[in-house]
């Protein structure tokens, strides 16, 4: 009688959860619908990542071959990043587009940002291709010619280059699942492309250290493209039937509404990426490309639950978009709020990670490194302070306002980049790095904090008056 009793209250209980579900609004379903998908897509995505960075390391064995593959990825990586904000642009665009179940306008803005990114690889793969056998590459990466030769070097910067030139222009179809608001769609093919990767490092047993890099990056061009590829064909041959794009339908107006918008996310992602995105260069000219596998150990460990949270935020982008067109300003501040309760747990899951990171710095490393407590401290401050971070440009890039993002990155990126090469000629210790970017970073969190307290104040308190 008893179980029977707890039996019906579960079942009273999980009814009562399913009422409520359908009781709240369909912006809020829409919302709890993506980050229930994407959480549980992301606990496998979490997985995957701390096996394939302890696989990376069975798989070169360590050292300077594994840290100038995370240099050589994510120098070229920056590419991504040179899309005019083309898909950012689109993003907002298509969410005004099919709220208003404009599908013609729809497809000229889809069309016009296609043609687009698709000249942008012409020119950048003709580019590359001309300039890449000029320079030297060795030097770059402050790797031994006697490690791997010049024209292996060579021949993997040009496998792993047009790779991302293909997922540059492949990967428009994430802008515009975020505008159909099925964000974790997005998560399930990184998912997918990670899993096969680490398949194939755990698998691929063949060669020496400079052979398997080749290898490796054949294989990372097959695995970052292929669920690309499949989603596109699928989306546009299902859901999108209406607006696949179409050479024909390129409009010259809707190309420039594009890019108009998409340039100020340009100019957010080119400054963010001389703050962030040169972490492993800066570390390489510090301490060589074998630091930066000991960083990539750290970042793995204690951006978990960054990750994670930026994978739940990921489809308020777009709801604030839909939200600020419909001048719903009191349901933009209350989800505001709850995303800060968030930041708090999220921030405090970091340093509970930190007396307990012995373990995983030494099984992500497979043994190859030990833990620093001070190292560890500063991760979990960098991790919280880009969780606070995420939050914060969420709303502001999904109501269009990145002038505060310019500023504040345009200004950290010039002071790291003066405080790094001063501290260079007194330390070699490439933690320094990471304590300027949380520096850098809380000025940011504080200045955009204050903006988006000030919109809130002013357009409520305008609603209320009237």
């Amino acid at each position: 009688m008893a179980c029977s009793g707890r039996g019906k209250k579960k079942i009273r209980m999980i009814k009562k959860l399913i009422e409520k579900y359908k009781s709240i609004g369909d912006r809020d379903r829409g919302i709890l619908f993506n980050i229930f998908n994407a959480g549980l897509i992301k606990g496998g995505s979490m997985l995957v990542t701390l096996f394939t960075t302890r696989f990376y390391m069975a798989y070169f064995g360590g050292g300077s071959i594994l840290g100038l593959w995370f240099v050589l990825l994510s120098l070229l990586s920056l590419i991504l990043n040179f899309d005019l904000g083309i898909g950012n642009g689109l993003r907002n665009r298509l969410v005004e587009s099919l709220s208003e179940k404009d599908f013609t306008k729809g497809k000229k803005y889809i069309s016009s940002a296609y043609i687009i990114i698709g000249a942008c690889v012409v020119l950048i793969g003709i580019a590359g291709g001309i300039a890449f056998p000029f320079i030297n590459w060795h030097s770059i990466f402050k790797i031994e010619i006697d490690t791997i030769s010049k024209e292996n070097l060579l021949l993997c910067v040009y496998i792993t280059f047009f790779g991302i030139l293909l997922q540059f222009f492949l990967k428009l179809i994430s802008s515009v699942l975020y505008a159909l608001q099925k964000s974790f769609l997005n998560s399930l093919l990184i998912l997918i492309s990670n899993t096969a990767q680490l398949i194939f490092v755990a698998l691929y047993k063949v060669g020496g250290a400079s052979s398997r890099l080749t290898a490796l990056s054949i294989a990372h061009v097959i695995c970052a493209n292929l669920p690309l590829l499949v989603a596109t064909i699928v989306i546009f041959s299902t859901k999108l039937r209406e607006t696949r794009p179409s050479v024909k339908f390129f409009d010259k107006k809707y190309a420039l509404d594009v890019m108009a918008l998409g340039g100020l996310f340009f100019v957010v992602q080119l400054v963010y990426m001389l703050l962030l995105s040169t972490n492993d260069f800066f570390i390489t000219r510090l301490g060589g490309t074998e630091r930066v596998a000991e960083y990539n150990v750290y970042y793995q460990l204690f951006s978990l639950f960054e990750k994670f949270i930026y994978i739940m935020i990921v489809p308020i982008w777009s709801a604030v978009t839909k939200a600020l067109k419909e001048m719903d300003f009191l349901w933009m501040k209350k989800l505001y709020r709850r995303l800060h309760w968030i930041v708090l747990l999220a921030v405090f899951l970091e340093f509970v990670i930190v007396p307990f990171s012995s373990f995983g710095i030494r099984f992500l490393s497979n043994g190859v490194y030990k833990v620093d407590y001070l190292y560890a401290i500063a991760f979990a401050l960098y991790s919280g302070v880009l969780i606070w971070v995420s939050v914060l440009c969420t709303f502001a890039n999904g109501m269009g306002k990145l002038g505060v993002q310019v500023i504040c990155y345009s200004a950290g990126a010039a002071l790291k980049i003066l405080t790094v090469t001063v501290l260079s000629y007194f330390t070699d210790r490439w933690i320094i790095i990471i304590f300027i970017n949380v520096f850098i970073l809380t000025a940011f969190c504080i200045a955009q904090s204050l903006w988006l307290n000030r919109f809130f104040r002013k357009n409520i308190g305008t609603q209320i008056q009237a």
